[in-house]
Protein backbone atom coordinates (compact mmCIF):
# COMPACT_ATOMS: atom_id res chain seq x y z
CA UNK A 1 0.00 0.00 0.00
CA UNK A 2 1.36 3.45 -0.89
CA UNK A 3 0.25 6.22 0.64
CA UNK A 4 1.60 9.93 0.38
CA UNK A 5 3.31 12.12 3.02
CA UNK A 6 5.51 15.32 3.93
CA UNK A 7 8.73 16.13 5.58
CA UNK A 8 7.83 18.29 8.81
CA UNK A 9 11.00 18.28 10.06
CA UNK A 10 14.75 17.02 10.01
CA UNK A 11 17.45 16.42 12.76
CA UNK A 12 20.74 15.49 11.40
CA UNK A 13 19.81 12.41 9.15
CA UNK A 14 16.59 11.91 10.84
CA UNK A 15 13.46 13.11 8.84
CA UNK A 16 10.25 13.26 10.46
CA UNK A 17 7.08 12.78 7.91
CA UNK A 18 3.88 13.70 8.41
CA UNK A 19 1.10 11.20 6.90
CA UNK A 20 -1.32 12.25 4.81
CA UNK A 21 -4.45 10.87 6.29
CA UNK A 22 -7.32 9.48 4.61
CA UNK A 23 -10.56 8.23 5.55
CA UNK A 24 -8.85 4.34 5.56
CA UNK A 25 -6.02 5.44 7.76
CA UNK A 26 -8.64 6.42 10.90
CA UNK A 27 -10.25 3.12 10.90
CA UNK A 28 -6.97 1.24 10.51
CA UNK A 29 -4.69 2.26 13.12
CA UNK A 30 -1.78 0.56 12.57
CA UNK A 31 0.44 3.19 11.47
CA UNK A 32 2.35 5.54 14.02
CA UNK A 33 -0.45 8.38 12.22
CA UNK A 34 -3.45 6.50 14.04
CA UNK A 35 -2.61 9.17 16.86
CA UNK A 36 -1.42 12.42 15.00
CA UNK A 37 2.44 10.80 15.54
CA UNK A 38 4.85 11.35 12.89
CA UNK A 39 7.15 8.70 11.12
CA UNK A 40 10.38 8.75 11.81
CA UNK A 41 13.02 7.98 8.72
CA UNK A 42 16.84 8.34 8.23
CA UNK A 43 17.50 10.03 5.29
CA UNK A 44 20.40 12.45 4.02
CA UNK A 45 18.18 13.31 0.81
CA UNK A 46 15.27 14.29 1.82
CA UNK A 47 14.35 17.83 3.34
CA UNK A 48 11.60 20.01 5.62
CA UNK A 49 8.78 20.37 2.70
CA UNK A 50 9.67 17.10 0.28
CA UNK A 51 6.48 15.53 -0.26
CA UNK A 52 7.35 11.39 -0.39
CA UNK A 53 5.94 8.04 -0.75
CA UNK A 54 5.10 5.90 2.22
CA UNK A 55 4.86 1.93 0.97
CA UNK A 56 3.74 -0.06 3.65
CA UNK A 57 3.65 -4.37 3.13
CA UNK A 58 0.32 -5.33 2.23
CA UNK A 59 1.27 -8.54 4.09
CA UNK A 60 1.01 -6.89 6.97
CA UNK A 61 -1.75 -5.38 6.65
CA UNK A 62 -3.59 -8.52 5.77
CA UNK A 63 -1.81 -10.28 8.71
CA UNK A 64 -3.04 -7.92 11.21
CA UNK A 65 -7.01 -7.85 9.90
CA UNK A 66 -6.52 -11.61 10.52
CA UNK A 67 -5.68 -10.94 14.29
CA UNK A 68 -8.15 -8.39 14.71
CA UNK A 69 -10.98 -10.40 13.61
CA UNK A 70 -10.02 -13.90 14.41
CA UNK A 71 -8.41 -13.69 17.41
CA UNK A 72 -11.42 -12.26 18.97
CA UNK A 73 -14.03 -14.49 17.20
CA UNK A 74 -12.24 -17.74 18.53
CA UNK A 75 -11.45 -16.26 22.31
CA UNK A 76 -15.55 -15.21 22.35
CA UNK A 77 -16.19 -19.21 20.97
CA UNK A 78 -13.47 -20.58 24.11
CA UNK A 79 -15.64 -18.25 26.30
CA UNK A 80 -18.66 -19.86 25.27
CA UNK A 81 -17.55 -23.33 25.76
CA UNK A 82 -15.98 -22.70 28.73
CA UNK A 83 -18.42 -20.60 30.73
CA UNK A 84 -21.17 -23.26 29.81
CA UNK A 85 -19.06 -26.44 31.07
CA UNK A 86 -17.60 -24.29 34.29
CA UNK A 87 -21.41 -22.99 35.37
CA UNK A 88 -23.51 -25.24 32.94
CA UNK A 89 -25.85 -22.60 32.48
CA UNK A 90 -26.40 -20.34 29.71
CA UNK A 91 -25.79 -16.92 31.57
CA UNK A 92 -22.56 -18.60 32.40
CA UNK A 93 -21.81 -19.51 28.44
CA UNK A 94 -22.68 -16.16 27.75
CA UNK A 95 -21.03 -14.30 30.13
CA UNK A 96 -17.45 -16.66 29.71
CA UNK A 97 -18.16 -15.19 25.91
CA UNK A 98 -17.90 -11.68 26.69
CA UNK A 99 -15.55 -11.59 28.87
CA UNK A 100 -13.22 -13.67 26.94
CA UNK A 101 -13.98 -11.27 24.35
CA UNK A 102 -12.91 -8.52 26.38
CA UNK A 103 -9.70 -9.96 27.32
CA UNK A 104 -8.67 -10.42 23.80
CA UNK A 105 -9.37 -7.13 22.98
CA UNK A 106 -7.45 -5.56 25.52
CA UNK A 107 -4.41 -7.90 24.43
CA UNK A 108 -4.93 -6.69 20.66
CA UNK A 109 -4.82 -2.98 21.40
CA UNK A 110 -1.76 -3.75 23.64
CA UNK A 111 0.07 -5.76 20.99
CA UNK A 112 -0.94 -3.83 18.14
CA UNK A 113 0.52 -0.56 19.74
CA UNK A 114 3.86 -2.05 20.52
CA UNK A 115 4.28 -3.39 16.79
CA UNK A 116 6.35 -1.20 13.85
CA UNK A 117 5.37 -2.01 10.58
CA UNK A 118 7.53 -1.92 8.14
CA UNK A 119 7.81 0.86 5.97
CA UNK A 120 9.62 2.55 2.70
CA UNK A 121 10.27 6.01 2.02
CA UNK A 122 11.06 7.61 -0.84
CA UNK A 123 11.05 11.05 -2.48
CA UNK A 124 8.14 11.53 -4.42
CA UNK A 125 8.60 12.27 -8.54
CA UNK A 126 8.17 15.99 -9.75
CA UNK A 127 4.59 15.78 -11.95
CA UNK A 128 2.45 13.57 -9.55
CA UNK A 129 -0.41 15.00 -8.24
Amino acid sequence: MIEEGKVVRKEGSRVFIKPVNTSACKKCGLCPSRSGGLIEEESAILQVGDEVEIESSDTDLVRYSLLVYLVPSFAFVAGLVLGLKLIKAEWGSIAGGVIFLFLSLVFLRRRLRSVKPKIGVRKKPKGNA
